[in-house]
């Protein structure tokens, strides 16, 4: 249950671990803007928005619940860092792979709702160092050669 003082992205997301979708998307404007980093489409209106919280929670057990470990909120942002959990939100283990993010969202000064949206969640592909650096390798390369002459035919 949650206080009369929870913030509005409390309010959507306790109403997504209930799969109550309508009421999820309720608390955003009807042009929200918002961007899933593990989708490649972004969502441009409540519509949208409705159809990609839909299809995530046919991805994920219906166990599993978004749970709020810290969120900050002021007249006109909220930033949230949260978690997934598989088995309830008192005992249960994280959903592996996707589990962790952070979310920005900005506020319509008028109505309150939420106008965007961007979730960032963490990589389930871990990068070690040796990695890093085979990753990194390109750019090291260009500036070994920066204001070197290149041949005609390069």
């Amino acid at each position: 249950q949650l206080s009369a003082e929870a913030s509005i992205i409390e309010k959507s997301w306790n109403a997504w671990n209930r799969r109550d979708v309508d009421e999820a998307v309720q608390y955003f404007t009807e042009d929200v803007t918002y961007q899933d980093t593990l989708y490649r489409a972004q969502m441009k209106n409540k519509d949208d928005l409705r159809q990609h919280l839909t299809r995530v929670i046919n991805q994920v057990p219906s166990n599993c619940n978004i749970v709020l470990d810290d969120v900050a909120e002021d007249a006109n942002c909220i930033a949230a860092k949260w978690h997934l959990q598989v088995g309830g939100t008192d005992s249960g283990e994280l959903l592996q792979g996707f589990s962790r993010g952070c979310s920005m969202y900005t506020k319509d000064p008028i109505s309150g709702l939420i106008q965007t949206g961007l979730d960032v969640t963490e990589s389930p592909l871990k990068v070690n160092e040796a990695a890093l650096s085979t990753l990194t390798m390109p750019l090291q390369q260009q500036r070994l050669f920066r204001g070197a002459k290149m041949p005609q035919w390069f």
